[in-house]
């Protein structure tokens, strides 16, 4: 039996700047792909279901673009409440990530 531990991902491809603000780098990754799932990936056929599931998108994508133009992040860090705006959608986002699949 292989000892798993030998078989550990390779970090040299990350960047540094990519270390310093993660939760900007983490939305500048994420947001993109919630607009094409939005686009492209939204199953079942029109109706109040869908609809409200577009809502619940588009809150999620509005979270990942204010964190991710990195406006708001310095004044979380600086003890400033979170905009509620980004609380509201991080909370959608944890709770559909597994409901997020073409």
């Amino acid at each position: 039996m292989k000892n798993k531990s030998t078989h550990l991902p390779d970090y040299t491809n990350v960047l540094p700047e990519e270390l310093y603000s993660m939760d900007v780098t983490f939305a500048a990754f994420i947001l993109p792909r919630l607009k094409a799932f939005k686009e492209h990936c939204l199953p079942g056929p029109e109706g109040p279901e869908k609809e409200e599931f577009k809502t619940k998108l588009d809150k999620m994508i509005l979270a990942f673009d204010k964190i991710a133009a990195d406006d708001v992040c310095p004044r979380i860090r600086a003890g400033v409440d979170i905009d509620q705006e980004i609380e509201e959608g991080l909370n959608l986002f944890k709770e559909h990530l597994f409901n997020l699949w073409c």
